[in-house]
């Protein structure tokens, strides 16, 4: 009843079973132990009779059996032990691995972009609401879809004259939050994403896009930079090729799509 109830989990199973191997272990040292002493009593040189003598002989040999048998009783529970021991160690593995969260399914992607660029003459655009218009967009260059597109949520500028920094915030979109993404998609997966595209169609084409600029993902609880580097933000009304990074760093670059 006890062992029952006990086996009901897998780490009570685990117990379960290295208690019966210890007492199949102790069981032979017991058995290992009886057929030494019989061996060793059966050894003496003087013998009653001629029935002493065959007795004493049937002693030596039944001890020898018995010595062999609780040898192997203590081989077997040692190798059982050695096999738990190597299956535990493998489950181990198994669940630190699960327990990764780059080995997790993507549930939730957010993201912040700093934008700075050169001058203020930005077309008459709310970021936030007409934020079909900011969007920040990732991708495989191989796929012909977006794994991904978020909705810009807040946005704040600062500058002077020569520049403005554009501060964005980014979520999931209400009618996809997770897009084209499956319960097959891994946080890990996010690493072969080699397109980024930030649509600010607010800015005007040909703005100057100044270094120092990054995206800032969180993929789950994962972090991931992606550099803004300088360029000429462009409508980009072509296909996208995948993005050239910086091999050093295996970091890719984010491209800047402008209104018109």
């Amino acid at each position: 009843m006890i062992f029952a109830s006990l086996g009901s989990s897998p780490s009570a199973s685990w117990l379960i079973w290295t208690v019966l191997i210890s007492w199949a272990a102790c069981i032979g040292g017991i058995i290992v132990f009886c057929g030494l002493w019989m061996e060793k009593n059966a050894g003496k040189k003087e013998f009653l009779d001629i029935g002493d003598f065959r007795w004493q002989k049937l002693k030596a040999k039944i001890g020898w059996w018995i010595l062999m048998l609780g040898i192997a009783v203590e081989i077997v529970a040692a190798l059982a032990l050695t096999v738990r021991g190597e299956l535990e160690m493998r489950q181990i593995k198994i669940n630190e691995a699960k327990m990764d969260p780059l080995n997790q399914p993507i549930s939730s992607v957010t993201a912040t972009a700093r934008l700075i660029v050169r001058g203020t003459n930005f077309w008459s655009l709310d970021p936030v609401k007409d934020n079909h218009f900011v969007t920040l967009s990732f991708a495989q260059a191989k796929s012909n879809f977006w794994a991904i597109r978020l909705l810009c949520k807040t946005s704040e500028k600062f500058g002077n004259s020569d520049s403005t920094d554009w501060n964005l915030e980014f979520g999931a979109d209400p009618s996809g939050p997770l897009e084209n993404l499956t319960a097959n998609d891994l946080v890990k997966t996010a690493d072969k994403w080699d397109i980024v595209v930030l649509q600010a169609l607010f800015l005007r084409k040909n703005t100057e896009i100044l270094n120092g600029g990054e995206v800032t993902v969180i993929i789950n609880t994962t972090v991931k930079h992606f550099p803004i580097p300088p360029q000429l933000a462009d409508p980009m009304y072509g296909p996208w090729p995948p993005l050239k990074g910086n091999t050093s760093s295996n970091r890719v670059n984010v491209m800047v799509q402008s209104g018109p």
